[in-house]
């Protein structure tokens, strides 16, 4: 925890990624620290910037949330799966941020998979 903490500040960014995998030990500390005042925050944060946005994470005019100017969907199906695995992991969660997150899930992943017109998976959907 000591160098989790030391890292932390400016800097920091939303995504999890291939160059920025702390998001994947947040969800996994919060497991066995779950009452960590530090790892709650950055949680909290990062569920935000997800399902409403920041100064990481914008929405196209159509809702795909993005932090970034390319692999928007590679970073929002991340975000996507480290918000699940932190419900699925955590005890004592509200209610009303499952419900938060399992309507942000459902709602990225119908654009991914074409809800807005165009799936950007191949094979699936039709594509005008």
């Amino acid at each position: 925890m000591k160098h989790y903490k030391d890292e932390d500040g400016p800097g920091v960014w939303d995504n999890f990624d291939w160059d920025s995998n702390s998001w994947g030990a947040v969800i996994l500390l919060n497991r066995y620290y779950p009452n960590d005042a530090l790892l709650q925050s950055r949680i909290s944060g990062f569920i935000k910037s997800w399902t409403q946005g920041s100064n990481w994470v914008q929405f196209t005019p159509k809702g795909l949330a993005y932090s970034g100017p390319w692999g928007s969907l590679r970073h929002v199906g991340n975000a996507l799966f480290l918000m699940k695995a932190y419900v699925n992991g955590a005890k004592n969660i509200p209610a009303s941020l499952k419900s938060q997150i399992d309507c942000t899930v459902k709602k990225q992943l119908g654009y991914i998979l074409g809800d807005t017109g165009r799936s950007f998976v191949v094979g699936y959907g039709t594509n005008p």
